[in-house]
């Protein structure tokens, strides 16, 4: 690819974020924005709305203060900035534009990752149509723009999108021993992330007890302990309390909300991808049997489905690949077709 090509991606990629975190903050079903600084003051003086498990997601929390500490550097936004001893009350609250900086630069450095990180995810795949980059890259950021019902900007999400990309990249260039700090990582950011441990397994050609299997074994109960660690070390120090279930099954699968927004966000593209299932390549296969049965299990029964947002991970990780991998297929196949 050419020089002018990778800058026209890089500059499509920054757009396409800019664009999506615009219409996120212009919609009206998302969360006001003020809501995510009192959440993140919440988090600090461990007081989360939802304790288990929002307190326990302290890695976006983290990365979002230092950030904020960054800024704070400048006298401009120290003078402009809302002091945290008014963000009580949530009916009450109001926050300057300047405060909300620091969440809008993580949030928008975060779409330009994943759009990074997915381009190079198509690489590996050998996916090397330039305009199906292009396409994929757009087809992201229209799902980042609608994946916000009722949700706030969400950093732990599109965190876990990050750890999964990075750790399918890991996996497809055999460096196994890099998932071993990304799951200590991923534990500190979203209990989602635990089937990052388990990717070695993904590499398993045969189910026999052979010495390539043992290996891959060992690998993933290394990394089960890596993010065993933090997992307990997190709820050890803030003190444990009961999750907080916000949804279940029967409430998902009878509204109505639930359809139209899963619709809205992935429209056609998942049923597409699975009705071609057999073209895809074989590590999205067993990407798919490994995250999205227990995936969509979990948060129907547990979570809220209209928040479509929680289905990014599988989306980006997996469908979306597979989807533009059968797309190459099929051009392939008609030049051929056209050449005899």
């Amino acid at each position: 690819m050419s020089k002018l090509g990778l800058f026209f991606l890089l500059l499509l990629c920054i757009l396409t974020s800019a664009l999506s975190l615009k219409f996120q903050i212009k919609d009206p079903e998302s969360l006001p924005l003020q809501y995510q600084v009192l959440r993140h003051h919440q988090l600090l003086n461990a007081q989360a709305e939802n304790f288990n498990p929002w307190q326990y997601r302290i890695m976006s929390a983290i990365v979002l203060e230092g950030i904020i500490k960054a800024f704070r550097q400048n006298d401009s936004f120290r003078q402009h900035e809302t002091p945290s001893s008014s963000l009580q009350n949530m009916n009450e609250l109001r926050v300057s534009y300047v405060t909300l900086y620091p969440y809008l630069l993580l949030r928008f450095l975060q779409n330009i990752i994943i759009f990074l990180l997915s381009l190079y995810l198509l690489k590996l795949l050998e996916i090397d149509h330039y305009f199906l980059k292009i396409l994929s890259i757009l087809t992201l950021g229209y799902t980042f723009s609608v994946a916000h019902y009722n949700s706030g900007l969400s950093f732990d999400n599109y965190f876990d999108i990050i750890f999964y990309q990075l750790a399918l990249i890991a996996l497809l260039q055999q460096r196994l021993l890099l998932l071993i700090p990304l799951c200590f990582l991923a534990a500190t950011n979203r209990e989602t992330g635990f089937l990052i441990c388990l990717f070695p397994i993904l590499l398993t050609k045969d189910w026999k007890f052979n010495a390539e299997n043992k290996k891959l074994a060992y690998y993933s109960t290394l990394n089960i302990i890596a993010f065993t660690i933090p997992f307990y070390a997190i709820r050890c120090y803030f003190g444990y309390q009961e999750p907080q279930i916000t949804g279940s099954l029967i409430e998902n699968i009878s509204s109505l909300t639930s359809y139209r927004e899963i619709f809205w966000t992935y429209n056609l593209a998942p049923l597409i991808a699975l009705v071609f299932f057999k073209r895809w390549p074989k590590i999205l296969k067993n990407c798919f049997w490994l995250i999205i049965p227990i995936w969509l299990i979990i948060h129907f029964c547990y979570a809220r489905v209209e928040e479509t947002r929680l289905f990014l991970v599988p989306f980006t990780l997996i469908i979306l690949p597979a989807l533009i991998c059968i797309i190459q297929q099929t051009v392939q196949q008609k030049k051929i077709l056209l050449k005899s």
